[in-house]
């Protein structure tokens, strides 16, 4: 009995040591309470008084029969729209819960919670709705999705928990996103794509804005551990918003400048994110960008100065630099971003100086079409891929660089001409998934061994 107890024991001290490896998670992250109890200003929860069970919903221009079959009421008019409300729908793995198509009467959907399916609310080829007061959380896709429509107005929404995003536009104009909470989407909470003229007010965020288009405005956002993204694919789009530093990053402005010359840091008080198109001649320094999106984007800008700023913890890059020349990068820590310390597409003759550019998700360096550069005296340690990974990169110069505990020290691809010489370059051992939970088992059943063979030879001798 004693050996068993003895072997219990070591078992729960074994659990003990493994657990905290497999099972903690340290990533700091905003609670959805510490939001939601801080703003009931914006949206009165009380009005979420859900009433009735109903199944999916799917109208095609079809109110009439809609509303003889008791579904909705009113007459689709602007002093009488249609209205559907108080209803719960678990879509049950359908397409839509609600899905509007081909509508351009005037209707409401209000006090509605709609769940469990691809799209929570979704219109297609619409104008003239409300979505309003609805709770449109834990879907496959996005809690609330346009398509083709316009002249919509989306307001006081919770959106939690989709798989993909809270509020998202295709390829829709003209509408009105206001007063909504976005919590804990797993890719953006409000997403646009090729959707122009759309006004983004007074939302709280804490899964990002994402745009693409052109003269969207963005006011009052109050967004929290995450940014706004403006998309890569068309660098056009970066030049063409109206986005002012009313949006606040963790309680810090948000900065966005286009055809800007000489900013300095009077230009950048309490900055929580920038990004800058077409801009030169400035000075960053000094300020803590970290927890956001990308912390400091650069479109085609030349001749700035970024130094001794934290650029730490953010949910895409550090440091995203499209376009341009004759930057100079030095003293910054770019370290613990979910994708790559420092991203440089398509720039050349930049300087990057002495900075940290460590832990990072992906790659301390991630450079593509990088040409005449020198990266020399960085810390580039501990990223889970590579310290320097370069695609299509021509003639720069690594020199004297800290590359240690990465996958891989530095990785070339269709690059030449490209000079790597006194770096410090220890590559990471190779780690076997479960090496050490194995190695804790293999403890555990030596010890097991020896306890029952010192039993058993015990209960010989007593014999």
């Amino acid at each position: 009995m004693k050996s068993n107890k003895t072997t219990t024991t070591l078992i729960l001290i074994i659990l003990t040591i493994i657990s905290p490896i497999y099972f903690n998670n340290p990533r700091f992250k905003v609670k959805s309470s510490d939001i939601t109890s801080n703003h009931n200003d914006i949206i009165n929860h009380n009005n979420l008084k859900i009433s009735i069970f109903s199944r999916t919903i799917h109208i095609n221009n079809n109110w009439t029969v809609t509303k003889a079959a008791g579904i909705c009421t009113g007459d689709g008019t602007y002093s009488n729209p249609y209205i559907i409300k108080n209803l719960v729908i678990d879509g049950d793995n359908s397409e839509s819960c609600i899905l509007i198509e081909n509508s351009e009467v005037f209707f409401k959907i209000e006090n509605c919670s709609v769940f469990n399916s691809y799209f929570g609310i979704r219109l297609t080829y619409t104008k003239n709705a409300w979505i309003l007061n609805s709770d449109c959380s834990s879907n496959k896709i996005s809690g609330i999705s346009l398509s083709h429509s316009t002249n919509n107005n989306i307001s006081g929404n919770i959106a939690t928990n989709n798989d993909f995003y809270g509020i998202n536009l295709f390829y829709s104009n003209m509408n009105n996103i206001s007063k909504n909470i976005e919590l804990d989407n797993s890719d953006y909470g409000i997403s646009l794509y090729d959707s122009d003229n759309n006004l983004i007010l007074n939302n709280i965020i804490n899964s990002g804005i994402e745009l693409d288009g052109i003269h969207n405005s963005l006011s009052n956002n109050l967004m929290y551990e995450c940014g706004l993204q403006i998309s890569s694919s068309n660098t056009m789009n970066y030049y063409y918003q109206n986005i002012d530093i009313t949006n606040l990053i963790n309680g810090k402005s948000l900065y966005y400048y286009t055809y800007e010359q000489n900013l300095g840091p009077n230009n950048f008080t309490n900055a929580g994110q920038i990004i800058m198109a077409s801009c030169s001649n400035s000075l960053v320094t000094n300020l803590n960008l970290s927890y956001s999106d990308t912390g400091l984007t650069f479109i085609n800008c030349h001749d700035n100065i970024v130094k001794r700023n934290s650029i730490n913890n953010n949910r895409r890059d550090g440091i995203y630099i499209f376009g341009g020349d004759n930057n100079t990068i030095s003293e910054n820590s770019f370290s613990y971003n979910n994708f790559n310390g420092i991203f440089l597409e398509l720039n050349s003759n930049n300087s990057f100086l002495e900075n940290n550019v460590s832990y990072n998700n992906f790659n301390g360096f991630y450079c593509y079409g990088l040409e005449n550069s020198l990266i020399s005296g960085n810390d580039i340690n501990h990223n889970q891929k590579y310290g320097i990974n370069f695609i299509n990169c021509k003639i720069n110069a690594i020199i004297g660089n800290s590359l240690i505990g990465n996958e891989k020290c530095f990785n070339e691809v269709y690059s030449e001409g490209n000079v790597f010489e006194n770096n410090e370059c220890h590559d990471r051992t190779t780690y076997i998934p479960g090496y050490n939970l194995f190695l804790l088992l293999g403890i555990l059943s030596t010890l097991v061994i020896i306890l029952i063979k010192k039993k058993l030879k015990k209960s010989f001798q007593n014999k």
